[in-house]
């Protein structure tokens, strides 16, 4: 070998050499943009989870603050004379008893009656004989 040829040799071993370092490096860059985003999506993932879990709390108090004076406004006076008034229009309906010992529209004795006059007239009567 001349010396040109190795000259020639070790400069394209450098260059080979100098590309395999830029390339470790940039797939280092990547790894460690890739892990960058998974920590900031992690993070955003548990930020969500509390901000829902302190919107379910607070609706919750609420709910259960609104339940609180729904329960005082009842015992006091204005709401036991609400409740009082909406028990008399209820009551103003015609009451009616749940046994059948009210009075029906027909007697019976027509109904019976009738269905018998229905029952008469469905009879096949023979007609003439010619």
């Amino acid at each position: 070998m001349t010396l040109e040829e190795g000259e020639k040799d070790e400069k394209k071993k450098d260059e080979e050499d100098r590309w395999f370092r830029e390339k470790q490096a940039e797939l280092e860059r990547k790894a460690e943009i890739k892990a960058i985003e998974k920590q900031v999506k992690e993070m955003q993932v548990n930020n969500e989870r509390e901000y829902r879990k302190a919107l379910a709390n607070d609706a919750f108090n609420l709910w259960l603050d609104i339940k609180n004076r729904q329960r005082a406004y009842e015992t006091s006076i204005p709401g036991q004379m609400v409740r009082y008034g909406l028990e008399m229009k209820r009551s103003q309906v015609p009451w009616r008893p749940p046994t059948r010992d009210f009075v029906p529209r027909i007697p019976s004795h027509q109904r019976r009656s009738r269905r018998r006059a229905r029952t008469a007239d469905r009879v096949v009567r023979p007609k003439s004989v010619f």
